[in-house]
């Protein structure tokens, strides 16, 4: 009974009241973000959340846009700034999460919504942890918090969906204050121990890299699966002249090094990939994005989001000042995915500058 109906009741009151009661401060520490840190004041990620259903998590930002002579944003630990360590410090940057309690996205108490790119790095087990909605505090946090190996963390967070209780949520919440209050816990900046969980299990579950042409073999039956998919989906003919048209395209721009393909991999099983190539216009090096493919039961699992930020740390590597997708026109969850990410639309074309 708590599980399927009081816990998201109280999510929903209590929330909606901490807004209510502490909007004087949350709205002091908007001004003091947007004055000290600058705009955007509130900081956007999309977090998987209950069935990992991605979500855009709000909270307050707490590092600096600071780039490098080349335009490459610094190291998180160098645009952490002192007043962003106190935010951290003292969980304030996370109060904007109340929004996203309010709507349904978290919950109060419940794992915490981590990257959306660590998704293939979990084991089955693990992955039991998107079972319920994420919370602003759990059970890992309370024991050690980012002071725990993710192996730990894990075991906590699955532990707490097999045995969620009124009483075990109100001891969660208890011992999390108390913990806030003696700044217990907490290592941010360099004073982090944690390695990112995909470097830390070593997954590179995303590559980047030109494929040379026995990788293109190996998965060319797939590559024609998802080929005829995206064809279909474009009112393209899909024969088999087509698709092999295509590989062979494929195979001529990565003989002569010009070929730009990145692919999304979870135990060897290519989950999709994206294949372009690049030229330069106007004395503007470009990415034309011909190809973006994912496997049918892979999507909707914050794959896309993945790789296109591995389109722009390519394209910042390489120089790249401008990517250009093409998109057809009725294909408006796309259009609309690109113009959330910055992409200006051009007729049927998306554009954006690096």
């Amino acid at each position: 009974m708590y599980r399927k109906f009081i816990k998201r009741f109280l999510d929903i009151i209590l929330s909606l009241l901490a807004l209510i009661l502490l909007s004087p401060i949350i709205l002091i520490l908007f001004i003091l973000v947007r004055i000290k840190l600058g705009k955007p004041a509130i900081f956007k990620q999309e977090r998987p959340g209950k069935n990992e259903k991605i979500f855009t998590l709000y909270k307050f930002r707490t590092m600096t846009d600071e780039k490098d002579e080349d335009g490459n944003l610094l190291p998180d630990e160098n645009r952490l700034t002192k007043f962003g360590q106190v935010l951290r410090k003292t969980s304030l940057d996370e109060l904007p999460e109340l929004v996203n309690i309010l709507k349904g996205d978290m919950s109060i108490v419940g794992p915490r919504p981590l990257l959306v790119r660590y998704l293939p790095c979990y084991t089955d087990e693990e992955r039991h942890r998107h079972d319920v909605r994420p919370g602003l505090t759990g059970l890992a946090q309370i024991h050690g918090r980012n002071t725990t190996n993710w192996t730990d963390r894990f075991k906590y967070d699955v532990e707490y969906t097999h045995n969620i209780t009124f009483f075990g949520d109100l001891k969660i919440l208890f011992k999390t204050i108390m913990k806030v209050i003696k700044k217990e816990d907490i290592l941010v900046g360099k004073e982090q121990i944690l390695l990112n969980l995909d470097e830390e299990r070593k997954m590179n579950e995303i590559e980047l890299k030109e494929f040379d042409i026995a990788k293109v073999n190996k998965y060319k039956e797939e590559l024609k699966l998802y080929l005829k998919d995206v064809l279909d989906k474009n009112g393209i003919s899909n024969d088999n002249n087509k698709i092999e048209k295509v590989i062979k395209e494929m195979k001529q721009f990565i003989e002569d090094k010009s070929a730009i393909i990145i692919g999304a991999f979870q135990k060897e099983k290519l989950l999709g990939f994206i294949w372009g190539y690049k030229t330069s216009i106007n004395d503007k090096s470009r990415i034309h994005i011909n190809y973006f493919v994912v496997d049918e039961s892979s999507r909707k699992q914050g794959i896309g989001s993945r790789l296109i930020e591995k389109i722009y740390e390519m394209a910042r590597k390489m120089h790249i000042q401008e990517i250009e997708l093409m998109v057809t026109t009725n294909n408006t969850t796309a259009v609309n995915f690109y113009k959330k990410q910055g992409f200006e639309e051009e007729r049927v074309k998306l554009c954006k500058r690096i």
